[in-house]
């Protein structure tokens, strides 16, 4: 045992036999056998109401590790927050655990939490959730990160370690987003275009750190300007991009609306397939996600949106009736098939009724001939 596990075990009093080897630091794979066969360690808490797997959350720890300890803790009972209410994945967060140790950690329940929202945007009595652990330890932790960090926004050009806390500050975003699912978010590439437009929708609709936010948005600008294309193709659900970043509270103080309004203006003088409401009337109808302090702020922003959105495509209002032009179209479409299959039928009908009338003609001049014959 080295100096430091002595004092420090001097401090907090008897402790478990688990809790000991996480502090001092013996290899997992004992740690890991001892969670295994004594499941009853993993609820030991020490003064600060700390159990084992908040410590081993600290320690950068082998997923293997951690599952083990999740299942030693659904087969006796549950986990509880610290007493400053952090919960495991607070922990890793600080500590910039694995990928894999924090998709593991959003699907556990603690403190009452049952989805990988309640711990995505779980927050600790200093108001910290896991996503500010995060970025505070990266932007800290590594010379010349913060450089990177303020001006990224091509993730095919991140470094390692950018790439690195890309992936795992996207996957609490993403689980904050996916929250009404109540699914897990899948495993993507960094420069996935789905995992890009949800860590969008997350960070415009949930309250996380601005500097993360902007980095979400400098991303998601470069992708529209690569890929310009996606503003003009409906989706699976048959719903445009700009459609689908306004219900998403998206509003117009951003580059991203000016962007996709300007690549794909055309967009605005369509209805919505599922809604059936143009992109203003959709910016009117979508909630904001605000709390009473900020309710005048927030309804400001979404009146600007609908404003500008209408003054880029003033058409849509005249005189106080609607142009649906998508729908006048499609009226178009239907009257000219009709008028070229009125067209067939009428030439069937021409041929039809020129043949009857041959055959009339000949009966009536054997009825007269039958007259005359006739005495």
């Amino acid at each position: 045992m080295s100096k430091n596990s002595r004092d420090i075990t001097s401090l907090i009093g008897p402790t478990s036999k688990l809790y000991n080897l996480i502090l001092m630091k013996s290899p997992w794979g004992a740690i890991k056998s001892r969670a295994e066969q004594h499941p009853g360690d993993l609820f030991w808490k020490n003064s600060y109401g700390m159990m084992p797997i908040h410590i081993a959350c600290c320690m950068q720890p082998p997923v293997e590790v951690i599952r083990a300890m999740l299942t030693g803790t659904k087969s006796v009972g549950k986990l509880d927050c610290s007493s400053k209410g952090n919960i495991p994945l607070h922990f890793a967060c600080l500590k910039a655990a694995s990928y894999d140790v924090l998709k593991l950690l959003l699907w556990v329940s603690v403190c009452g939490t049952v989805s990988p929202f309640s711990n995505a945007g779980q927050r600790n009595i200093d108001n910290l959730s896991p996503l500010d652990l995060l970025l505070d330890f990266y932007l800290h932790k590594w010379e010349g990160f913060e450089q990177e960090f303020e001006t990224a926004a091509n993730p095919h050009t991140f470094s390692a370690l950018m790439q690195q806390f890309w992936l795992k500050a996207t996957l609490l975003l993403r689980a904050l987003f996916l929250h009404d699912t109540g699914t897990l978010p899948d495993t993507l590439p960094h420069f996935s275009p789905l995992l890009i437009q949800q860590s969008l929708f997350a960070v415009s609709r949930f309250d996380v750190p601005e500097k993360m936010k902007r980095l979400v948005e400098r991303v998601f600008l470069h992708h529209v300007e690569k890929y310009p294309s996606i503003c003009k193709i409906l989706d699976r659900q048959g719903r445009f991009l700009l459609n689908k970043v306004i219900l998403n509270h998206v509003r117009w103080d951003s580059e991203i609306l000016h962007l996709i309004i300007n690549t794909a203006p055309k967009v605005l003088e369509v209805r919505d397939k599922q809604a059936h409401l143009y992109p203003f009337m959709l910016a009117a109808v979508s909630s904001n996600n605000a709390s009473d302090t900020c309710v005048s702020q927030a309804d400001f922003r979404q009146l600007e949106t609908i404003y500008h959105i209408l003054r880029a495509s003033p058409s849509k209002v005249v005189s106080g009736t609607s142009v649906d032009k998508d729908h006048s179209v499609a009226v178009e479409i239907q009257t000219k098939k009709r008028a070229r299959r009125s067209d067939d039928i009428g030439i069937v009908e021409d041929e039809e009724s020129s043949s009857s009338k041959n055959l009339t003609s000949v009966k009536k001049r054997e009825k007269k001939k039958s007259r005359l014959v006739s005495p």
